[in-house]
């Protein structure tokens, strides 16, 4: 194996952004093999977590969903952190926790899953990080989904991923900011707001049930972005119920599934945006998933103004996808 340099995380000195240079990553392109590494797990990472139709088992013998450490991780756990200034610049490097959640079926996504598989996925979630916020290097646990190639996905196997940082990223960082000054002016939870206003127009929603309601934004970043967020407040993912977790199951097929019919089965991203980890009081703050439909690529203008050019109107966008 060659040598392959430790992770960096590097700071931008124009923006105040972070990249993250991971050398090892590049590895996974170059020994890609035809048969699926997820059908047969054989050289696969050990198992860390393995549920059998909604119980936790031991053996990987039989299962329907499980979770293994990445073989080509962005983070390393044997990482000694450190934090280094050169001249100007300014770089981290961190161990971290980088995993991958798979699901049975080669064949088979969200869509066509039974609800209680998909309540796996949300299961296996909680679990991991129940489990990774108790270490002190870990500041943020990032949950998220690429589905189809232009999504960014190497494997057909449907699968997602969970990544811990040392920090939070700009856009959550302004979004919980937005929440914190809200709530200092109002004394209520800014998406609680946003959620009374979307129920009351009816305009823009696309499902609820009891516990979740999926609307897409009334500025989204993405043509037919969805967000789905809990109607009762609550500040962190890791407190679902079993009920809130077939629920969001529901949810999260209900969203799939349009996609799939209206949008032919697009490329698409989710990810959960979640309280941090850093034990600071975040009960401000509102958790939610965002579903993000890969429908074109990123031009010259999106990309330098980080403005996206939406083609429709959002209310259009959920009667078409609903029609």
């Amino acid at each position: 194996m060659e040598n392959i340099r430790e992770t960096e995380i590097r700071k931008n000195l124009l923006t105040g952004d972070w990249s993250i240079v991971a050398p090892s990553r590049a590895l996974r392109m170059r020994l890609v093999k035809p048969e699926c590494p997820f059908c047969n797990l054989n050289d696969q990472e050990k198992p860390v977590l393995i549920y059998n139709n909604g119980k936790i088992v031991t053996s990987p013998d039989k299962w329907t969903t499980l979770v293994i450490p990445n073989k080509f991780p962005v983070f390393d756990l044997g990482i000694h952190p450190s934090k280094s200034i050169s001249g100007d610049y300014e770089y981290i490097k961190s161990k971290g926790y980088h995993d991958l959640v798979i699901t049975d079926d080669h064949d088979k996504d969200i869509p066509e899953l039974p609800i209680k598989h998909t309540k796996e996925l949300l299961s296996a979630y909680q679990d991991r990080i129940l489990t990774y916020k108790k270490e002190d290097f870990v500041n943020y646990i990032f949950v998220f989904k690429n589905h189809g190639t232009n999504a960014g996905a190497s494997q057909k196997h449907p699968h997602s991923q969970i990544i811990t940082l040392p920090f939070i990223d700009r856009e959550l960082e302004a979004i919980i900011n937005e929440s914190k000054n809200y709530h200092r002016k109002n004394n209520k939870c800014l998406h609680c707001k946003i959620i009374e206003d979307e129920i009351s127009e009816g305009k823009r929603i696309l499902f609820e049930n009891e516990s979740f309601i999926a609307y897409i934004p009334f500025a989204p970043k993405f043509i037919f972005q969805v967000i789905v967020a809990p109607k009762e407040h609550e500040s962190h993912f890791e407190d679902i119920s079993e009920k809130e977790k077939e629920d969001l199951a529901e949810a999260f097929k209900y969203i799939t599934k349009r996609y799939k019919k209206k949008l032919n089965d697009p490329s698409y991203n989710y990810y959960l945006h979640n309280s941090p980890c850093d034990k600071k009081n975040y009960d401000y703050f509102h958790w939610y998933f965002a579903f993000m439909p890969r429908l074109g690529y990123l031009a010259g203008f999106e990309i330098s103004a980080n403005m996206e050019i939406i083609s429709q109107y959002p209310e259009d966008q959920v009667k078409f996808l609903k029609k």
